[in-house]
């Protein structure tokens, strides 16, 4: 019985050494999972800041494309209407003879000055 004792005591340390290895061997990879968990975050995180960031960036880039687009438009409108028109044509023919009748009876009223 003696023997027997002995045989479980020794059984019984080896098993509480072999749980307190597997124990320790157990927490060592809940601690290298934790720390890889809390580095993929972080990448997680930076990568939210940086297409959070380049998106504005984005959008504030396809708001000026626009407005240089309206205003490019508008300026190629105006110079090609511009080049396009018509020229204007004079109509206003003057013909001395009838500016000659219409000034002389104004004219006939002044007085001729006497020159010395």
């Amino acid at each position: 019985m003696a023997a027997l004792t002995d045989e479980t005591r020794q059984t019984m340390q080896q098993l509480g050494l072999d749980g307190t290895r597997q124990g320790e061997q157990f927490r060592r990879q809940i601690e290298t999972a934790t720390s890889a968990w809390r580095s993929a975050e972080q990448a997680a995180r930076e990568s939210v800041q940086a297409i959070d960031c380049s998106s504005r960036t984005l959008s504030q880039r396809q708001y000026l494309l626009a407005a240089l687009v309206g205003m490019m438009t508008g300026l190629l409108a105006s110079a090609l209407w511009l080049c396009l028109a018509p020229a204007p044509r004079l109509q206003n023919v003057l013909d001395a003879q009838q500016l000659a009748a219409l000034i002389r009876p104004a004219t006939a009223a002044w007085k001729p000055c006497a020159g010395k």
